[in-house]
């Protein structure tokens, strides 16, 4: 059998479409079942991590936080604009619908201290760091 060695030049832009296709948000004509993904940053200082999520045109209240297993979901649903008798849309790309996403918290991140701010179509999550506490190495002894 002979082996045929990977060429990025073909192969390269395949990896990339098949990445796309994953990644993107899924389309479908009925729009009850639009997913969507929200951009999200996440940066870190020496204190704490941050997430920050773009969640235009949506309320506080349907946005929902929660923690379990060191993972930080947010999820919610951002709903449709009515359009009425008098639009005539000749393209329609903004998404709509339901989004959850989530991010693995590390060790050093205090779950019980994370709050959250929402202004202005920006949802803003602060995940304060443990405060290191270095202890002294312990001798074991080998029995």
């Amino acid at each position: 059998m002979q082996i045929i060695p990977y060429d990025h030049r073909i192969f390269g832009p395949l990896h990339q479409s098949m990445g796309r296709w994953f990644h993107e948000p899924l389309l479908s004509h009925d729009p009850a079942d639009r997913v969507w993904f929200p951009a999200a940053d996440v940066a870190e200082t020496e204190k704490e991590f941050t997430i920050t999520a773009d969640l235009p045109e949506m309320d506080r209240g349907d946005i929902e936080i929660q923690v379990q297993n060191s993972t930080l979901t947010m999820k919610g649903e951002r709903q449709s604009a009515r359009a009425t008798d008098d639009d005539d849309f000749h393209r329609r790309e903004r998404s709509y619908g339901k989004f959850s996403r989530s991010f693995g918290l590390p060790d050093n991140a205090n779950a019980e201290r994370i709050h959250a701010k929402y202004d202005n179509g920006v949802l803003e999550i602060h995940v304060p760091k443990i405060e290191a506490t270095e202890t002294a190495p312990k001798k074991i002894t080998v029995g």
